[in-house]
């Protein structure tokens, strides 16, 4: 029930069964890692940092008690691995975020003891090395996982990301190409052709790349965000103002949009709603950034006296 439930986005509920197999049967692993799995779906929709602290506490309880039954899964260290990494990102304080990647790294190092030939923890290991921006790490985890199996398309996926951030774009190109090769359907490799396409200029071929992408994932936002850029680009004002709105209706406080939408309405005369959404720029913005949204605010409130006198 609680898989169908995730299934159908109705977490809560979910939750709400797995803590009922667990009362049921408190002895069985399987559903205190299956409670954290859900937990950790649940963050995502989460936006306060207490909240998202007090789920991951949460997670590690119920991960802690299932290693304990049965200390010889390696899937309960693979998402010790994962919960680690997952909170570690999120975790503004250098020496707390230092930590939880550390120990993120000793759980996979754990995992891969017990099970040697699991192809997707030496994957989301790799994703950890991403995470330190050291990408000879992450090479050589992504290199052991295509030794076990050379036909997994998020490998690929991930290795394109790193030959981008080194600035080789065109063995990048061929990982995506690659990747889609296995995987037809990863939304994602289809998202990052389309960023390709978009860096060397062509916007008709970057948009039928993203288009496809949305079409397999519509909860993309970067993909999304871009998309609504080449409409803004293109002219199509409507289309782009269309594609930030659908980001905010399922992530109201996403940066990016509102700083779209703020540019895009004082582009067209909108000011009213430019300052809006310049406004909530501000508030999700880092202290360093608002220096600069601010001095946009006031050119918006210079040309919308009606807000000014508000």
């Amino acid at each position: 029930m609680a898989e169908i439930l995730k299934e159908g986005k109705n977490i809560d509920r979910a939750i709400q069964f797995d803590r009922l197999a667990i009362t049921l049967a408190p002895d069985q692993d399987s559903y205190h890692a299956e409670l954290s799995r859900t937990l950790m779906i649940k963050v995502g929709s989460v936006s306060d940092s207490k909240v998202k602290n007090l789920i991951f506490e949460e997670c590690l309880k119920s991960l802690e008690q299932a290693r304990q039954i049965n200390p010889l899964n390696s899937q309960h260290y693979s998402l010790l691995g994962y919960l680690f990494h997952a909170w570690g990102k999120m975790d503004l304080s250098p020496e707390g975020r230092r930590e939880k990647l550390n120990r993120s790294h000793f759980y996979y190092k754990q995992a891969v003891h017990y099970a040697p030939h699991d192809i997707l923890t030496y994957h989301l290991w790799a994703l950890v090395f991403l995470t330190q921006g050291d990408f000879d790490g992450a090479l050589d985890k992504l290199n052991i996982s295509l030794s076990l199996y050379p036909r997994f398309g998020p490998t690929y996926l991930n290795l394109g990301e790193i030959y981008s951030e080194q600035g080789k774009l065109e063995k990048a190109e061929e990982s995506y190409w690659q990747a889609i090769t296995y995987e037809p359907n990863l939304a994602k490799a289809h998202s990052a052709l389309g960023y390709l396409a978009f860096k060397k200029g062509n916007l008709l071929e970057s948009k039928e790349f993203l288009l496809e992408a949305l079409q397999l994932d519509p909860d993309q936002p970067a993909a999304r965000s871009l998309l609504g850029i080449i409409y803004f680009k293109s002219g199509q004002i409507d289309e782009a103002i269309e594609e930030n709105l659908k980001i905010l209706r399922l992530y109201p406080n996403d940066l990016s949009s509102h700083n779209n939408l703020a540019l895009i309405y004082r582009k067209i005369g909108r000011f009213k709603e430019a300052l809006m959404h310049a406004q909530k720029a501000f508030e999700l913005s880092p202290e360093s950034d608002r220096p600069g949204i601010q001095r946009f605010i006031d050119q918006l409130m210079a040309k919308s006296p009606t807000d000014k006198k508000k």
